[in-house]
């Protein structure tokens, strides 16, 4: 589905997803009961199209879902190609949690309970919306050596892409600096001719600003290298720890900044 775990998506559409009919069929014997409706074997299929409770979630979505596809994956390609705009979101969001859901009952033993798990789909969607409107910067300053030197992190208000808050990080260089990104894009048109854009026009401010600064050497490097500064900038959704910090690092950025020497 969607979230941290990218795992039960490609399952679900690739006929994979460990429901109790597929476990039987390995030899993992359990109860085939759905959790849900307790009166049909769970299949994919069931759990998700054909559930009595299933179908009540997606009509109190207004998602209406058709039901002439022959299996999951056909379904799941069907809803995609069909839905459009916030359907779209609600239905992925709910499918993530009705397998939840399954799996709270099967691990935890909890009850169903359609309307919290309506209340959990709308609560996941409304936050992964805010935090998709508000992009977050954040950039760390280090010694040569490594050693911490200062950090800072900001919520930008506005309607920013990746590769514009990206670039206008980069307002914020000293002089005699390496700058390091994990953008491959920003990195690119940096060094490339302008171009007439929004986007353009403000990698042309940052090629004049770090023109004026002088002595500021800018580096690509891969994401997973670039740790410290991405932690830095997901504190920023929280109101307690958004801020700067100098000379002493908090304890979230510890453990990134000594993967980071030893690295």
């Amino acid at each position: 589905m969607v979230a941290q775990d990218g795992r039960p998506c490609w399952q679900l559409v690739s006929v994979y997803l460990p429901t109790r009919d597929a476990l039987n069929l390995r030899h993992v014997h359990w109860p085939l009961t759905c959790h849900m409706c307790r009166t049909e074997d769970e299949s994919a299929f069931h759990l998700f199209v054909q559930c009595r409770e299933a179908v009540n979630i997606w009509n109190k979505l207004c998602v209406f879902v058709s039901v002439d596809a022959h299996n999951v994956s056909e379904w799941v390609f069907e809803c995609i190609n069909i839905l459009r705009g916030d359907l779209l979101a609600k239905f992925v969001v709910a499918c993530w949690v009705i397998w939840n859901s399954r799996n709270d009952h099967v691990w935890k033993v909890l009850p169903i309970d359609v309307n919290h798990m309506l209340r959990s789909a709308f609560s996941f969607l409304e936050n992964w919306k805010t935090a998709n409107d508000l992009p977050v910067i954040g950039w760390v300053l280090r010694y040569d050596d490594g050693r911490f030197f200062a950090a800072k992190n900001i919520c930008m208000p506005g309607s920013f892409t990746v590769k514009e808050t990206e670039a206008l990080l980069l307002n914020t260089g000293m002089g005699s600096v390496d700058v390091e990104m994990d953008s491959q894009i920003v990195f690119n048109v940096i060094h490339s001719f302008s171009f007439n854009s929004a986007f353009g026009l403000l990698v042309d401010d940052v090629k004049e600003l770090t023109h004026m600064i002088g002595d500021v050497n800018i580096h690509f490097v891969k994401r997973s290298a670039n740790c410290t500064a991405r932690t830095v900038a997901l504190e920023a959704f929280s109101v307690t720890s958004c801020g700067e910090w100098l000379d002493t690092p908090l304890s979230f950025l510890v453990n990134c900044l000594e993967n980071g020497l030893m690295n």
